[in-house]
């Protein structure tokens, strides 16, 4: 990728190691998702996969993705911290009072979602041929 290229789908620093050990646990996470017996969509994994490229990579660039990056960064460790965790509790909330959705076309989409999360930091590894730290700086 040019440099033009690479800051439109990958950040503009070497990745970290953190997110190195990220990659590999989605691909354990995946290896196990998609084994036999489970229930699985494919065409919904494709949708996870292509909409989340889309949003880490074109995404960001837009001007709520510029805005929504900003705030993000803006309330630090510790806000993005509680943003997670609320994020978890109003799932939690959601999955009990209305119930939980069909289990395959779930999974087909948090897989595809996932893996490419887990591609992009492996492009950003290669492309980078280094890894920095634990953390960004």
């Amino acid at each position: 990728m040019d440099g033009s290229r690479r800051s439109l789908w990958l950040p503009d620093r070497p990745p970290t190691w953190l997110e190195v050990a990220l990659a590999v646990l989605i691909a354990f996470e995946v290896w196990t998702e998609v084994g036999p017996g489970e229930p699985f969509s494919w065409p919904h994994a494709a949708v996870g996969f292509v909409v989340t490229l889309v949003a880490m990579g074109p995404g960001t660039e837009s001007r709520v993705g510029k805005v929504i990056g900003q705030w993000f960064r803006r309330i630090g460790l510790l806000g993005r911290s509680v943003a997670i965790l609320l994020y978890i509790v109003g799932v939690f909330v959601v999955f009990e009072t209305v119930g939980a959705p069909p289990e395959a076309p779930t999974n087909g989409i948090v897989t595809g979602s996932l893996s490419a999360v887990a591609l992009l930091i492996v492009v950003h590894v290669v492309s980078v041929r280094e890894v920095d730290g634990w953390l960004p700086d």
